[in-house]
């Protein structure tokens, strides 16, 4: 683990490493696991538009609702990152669109 929290899982969800993801999560990787900030593995592929990494998680029951320390679910990291693809992808899964988090728009 990193001093920011990141464990291998995370490492290979960053990257796109959907082959190194299915085996740490059959290894029992926790898939719930968060960093210091709050950010989940479904947080990083969210944000940085990982669908295969995404549709994993998903499928292994990631929870599509989790909120960093902001408030902040990967739905809002994808739509902050501009990721439509990852947008519709949690939209889907049946990620809340009405999901408010704790930082006003404008500060």
């Amino acid at each position: 683990m990193t001093q920011d929290g990141w464990t291998p899982l995370f490492m290979a969800v960053q990257y796109g490493h959907v082959e190194a993801l299915e085996a740490l999560l059959q290894a029992g990787a926790d898939k719930e696991a968060a960093d210091k900030d709050g950010w989940t593995p479904l947080h990083i592929a969210a944000r940085n538009g990982h669908g295969k990494a995404m549709a994993t998680l998903l499928q292994a029951g990631a929870n599509k609702e989790a909120a960093d320390k902001f408030g902040r679910t990967p739905l809002h990291m994808a739509a902050l990152s501009g990721r439509m693809e990852a947008v519709a992808a949690l939209l889907q899964a049946g990620a809340k669109k009405e999901a408010a988090d704790e930082v006003p728009f404008e500060v």
